[in-house]
């Protein structure tokens, strides 16, 4: 039924887990078909990267045009970027090897842990920070040219955009799918450059139901591709698929925009506890079943 089954390597409580052939092999007996080469996570386990800045750096001669004043959150210091790169490039070839398709996902525009609307930083209309970004895109493409896709966070992941109710004198007024989608679009037309067969997922997380409907009436059709949770919020099993979550794949499906879904299958809550069970088996069919049913 799904073209693309993720898998992942570690989980934020637990992210200390081996890249190596044999844990590719169990994953790949398991059924999955994809990997996410990181785990991406706020608070960083591990120093994991979660920002295309954690991994490459602005050209020299676009760094006094381009260059942001956040600092970043991961360790910087030389060494740790290095072995960062290191372990990607590695995670990519053990993927390549193994036959899975990888995906590398971030946070953008990075704006550190500033998620204020009256202070924005790093805003998605001055023009600098679309630059940059791509700037940036085209170098993990240069850089890591095993990578087949991106799935981009624009809010969390600490990345964010100002409100358009708020006091930023490019953003107030200006409805959300008016800026982020034509940011999206460049994004992936950057990544099609290099990658004709990649893709950019976009996951829609800490925006409303109507947002959300009104980006997918107005995403590319090309190259893009919808990341969900399966309910508008967090993805407890309690609500394992809501109406939200039918109508986006069903608003998507109509413009021929592929969806992956995010379903949390452990207990307490998502992707904080090792998953050693399933706690609860009629409520995790259910929610399978479901997502298995959608278009």
């Amino acid at each position: 039924v799904f073209g693309y089954r993720v898998g992942f390597l570690g989980c934020p409580s637990h992210p200390h887990v081996d890249w190596n052939d044999a844990n590719l092999a169990r994953l790949r007996a398991l059924g999955f078909n994809t990997l996410q080469l990181n785990v991406a996570w706020g608070s960083r386990p591990a120093d994991e990267p979660l920002n295309l800045e954690d991994v490459v750096e602005l050209p020299p001669d676009r760094r006094e045009t381009l260059s942001g004043a956040t600092p970043l959150l991961s360790d910087p210091t030389p060494e740790r970027r290095r072995q960062r790169r290191d372990d990607l490039r590695h995670r990519i070839h053990l993927c390549r090897e193994a036959g899975f398709r990888s995906i590398f996902h971030f946070g953008a525009p990075y704006v550190g842990d500033r998620y204020i609307d009256d202070a924005p930083a790093n805003c998605l209309l001055d023009g600098r920070t679309q630059d940059r970004c791509v700037c940036l895109l085209e170098t993990l493409a240069d850089d890591f040219p095993g990578i087949d896709d991106i799935l981009i966070y624009t809010y969390d992941q600490h990345a964010w955009l100002c409100s358009e109710f708020g006091p930023c004198p490019r953003c107030t007024g200006l409805p959300l799918h008016e800026r982020v989608v034509p940011f999206l679009e460049r994004m992936a037309a950057t990544w099609r450059r290099g990658r004709p067969e990649g893709r950019l997922w976009w996951e829609p997380w800490e925006l409303s139901a109507g947002q959300v409907y009104r980006c997918i009436e107005k995403l590319p059709t090309s190259g893009v591709g919808l990341a969900l949770h399966s309910n508008i919020a967090e993805v407890m099993a309690t609500h394992p698929v809501d109406r939200w979550l039918k109508n986006a794949v069903a608003l998507a499906a109509g413009r021929g925009i592929p969806a992956l879904v995010e379903h949390w299958l452990g207990s307490p809550s998502e992707e904080l506890e090792p998953f050693l069970h399933v706690a609860h088996p009629l409520v995790t069919l259910r929610g399978l079943k479901a997502i298995a049913s959608l278009p």
